[in-house]
């Protein structure tokens, strides 16, 4: 055993405040050091994410009710060995997030991420069940980054149109389900992620503004959610992949400044950034281009049912409202406040521009929410040339070369990575102490073109293959609501 204000020190005793703590390879403390980091694992651990932990860092094994982590980088419970309860009442838990050390849920169940919210312990979960669910601390006030693995399904529409040579348009479309589970490239994926955010733990930069000093701290918090998939190398799309690597931060901020306690309410910032990455273009000649991705369409819907409480949500303004060639957004609002001179307010102002891939051939636009969908956010991305990338005049990409047809160059924005980004506000209409649903939905479509020429006529061929993904988190905004206000 070692101490955990000692665990990387072999000199002393194998002791801790409080509960001991078994280190594999430790038994007679004659085995020699090794000089990775520690990780404290409480509940055992089975599976990939643990298994490939174990080989990154060193094991300590607590109960949970340790007072202290020592030298810790990581804590891990597995929630297989726990009920929800029990789990979520463990002082570590909360030594480690407040210490800025990440915290780590194996086999997370829903039940188990409604008692951390219950407990306070996060003011974001994603719903279902997780293999891994990792919350990392940021420092610089209650900011968190929440990261998920899980098994999901990808949602996949096929669209195949074909314009004859009498200029006759036919086609067809079929909608299907990909199963990804958790494999071991996946896992691979996920402990990169961890990585990053153990390097970023209680100094990640700030991606929001920063509150006025005089601004409670308890009235404002951030959690960045972070949602990753890839379809891997599809036969659809003729072996190539696309992926997403997006992150939702969330902004959550209580303004007081009325001095009418009735007229406080609550604001939601979102900010997105993120990336989408499509594998090289399998084809690329005169007669045939794809795949590539010509739109990516991301909805942010507050879940308007009795159990989302997503009405409580009133949709104030979306970004960005029109971009073309080049990416930015930005937003601003006041934020109302008691600040040390009473009554107050101060201006939050974001502005967000892209840094990776390019945006040359590309729109963005971010339309108000529909009449029966009255807080909806929908931001869409598109390919504007050679053709637009929705498909609504894909026979622009054509062009006549004697009795026959070619095609226009690839779009290069759209063989590579791009980033995109964006903003959305909502604020309640007065305080509401409770927990919202918000789910997250992110589209791309692979497109592929192919003329086929025969002596005096041509074929046009359209293929698109829609690949999405949906998540849905809970947000409590009880998190900054001030004691005694309800």
């Amino acid at each position: 055993m070692v101490s955990l204000t000692r665990l990387n020190h072999w000199a002393l005793g194998c002791s801790i405040l409080g509960a001991p703590l078994l280190v594999g390879g430790c038994a007679g403390g004659s085995t020699a050091p090794t000089f990775r980091d520690t990780m404290i694992v409480i509940g055992g651990g089975s599976g990939p994410v643990y298994t490939k932990l174990r080989s990154q860092f060193r094991e300590a094994r607590g109960s949970g009710q340790e007072t202290s982590f020592g030298r810790a980088k990581l804590v891990v419970v597995n929630g297989a060995a726990l009920d929800p309860a029990s789990m979520a009442s463990l002082p570590l838990l909360r030594k480690a997030l407040d210490g800025g050390v990440s915290v780590l849920f194996l086999n997370a169940s829903e039940p188990h991420k409604k008692a951390l919210l219950q407990a306070k312990l996060t003011a974001l979960c994603p719903r279902g069940s997780s293999d891994a669910f990792l919350l990392t601390p940021l420092g610089g006030g209650s900011r968190f980054h929440v990261t998920n693995l899980t098994s999901r399904a990808l949602g996949r529409r096929s669209i195949a149109h074909e314009r004859n040579p009498n200029g006759v348009l036919i086609g067809q479309h079929r909608t299907s389900t990909i199963d990804l589970g958790v494999t071991d490239e996946v896992a691979d994926g996920f402990l990169t992620q961890v990585e990053k955010r153990l390097a970023e733990q209680s100094r990640g930069p700030a991606t929001t503004p920063t509150p006025p000093s005089d601004y409670p701290a308890d009235q404002w918090a951030q959690y960045a959610y972070t949602e990753t998939w890839n379809t891997g190398a599809s036969s659809a799309i003729n072996n190539q992949s696309i992926g997403h690597d997006i992150t939702y931060t969330f902004t959550m901020y209580f303004d007081s400044g009325d001095s009418l306690p009735s007229h406080w309410f609550q604001w939601v910032a979102v900010s997105v950034d993120g990336t989408v990455n499509p594998s090289a273009p399998t084809q690329n000649d005169e007669d045939h281009r794809g795949w590539v991705a010509t739109q990516t369409v991301l909805s942010l819907n507050p879940v308007n049912s009795s159990t989302g409480n997503g009405l409580e949500l009133a949709f104030v303004e979306s970004q960005p409202s029109s971009a073309s060639n080049s990416l930015q957004s930005a937003l601003s609002f006041n934020i109302g406040y008691k600040g040390s001179g009473g009554n107050t307010a101060w201006l939050w102002s974001q502005s967000l521009s892209q840094t990776t891939g390019s945006f040359s051939g590309w729109q963005a636009t971010s339309a108000p929410p529909t009449s029966n969908q009255v807080n909806a956010v929908a931001m869409n991305f598109m390919q504007t040339s050679p053709f637009n990338g929705d498909g609504s005049n894909w026979t622009d990409a054509f062009y006549t070369v004697f009795q026959g047809k070619h095609l226009h160059s690839i779009n290069s924005s759209s063989a590579n990575t791009m980033e995109i980004l964006g903003q959305a506000l909502w604020r309640t209409q007065q305080v509401f102490p409770g927990v919202v649903a918000i789910e997250l939905d992110s589209m791309t479509k692979m497109t592929s073109l192919e003329a086929k020429n025969e002596f005096f006529y041509t074929h046009e061929y359209y293929s698109a293959e829609d690949y999405s993904a949906s998540a849905i988190i809970d947000l409590d905004l009880s998190a900054i609501v001030p004691a005694g206000v309800n």
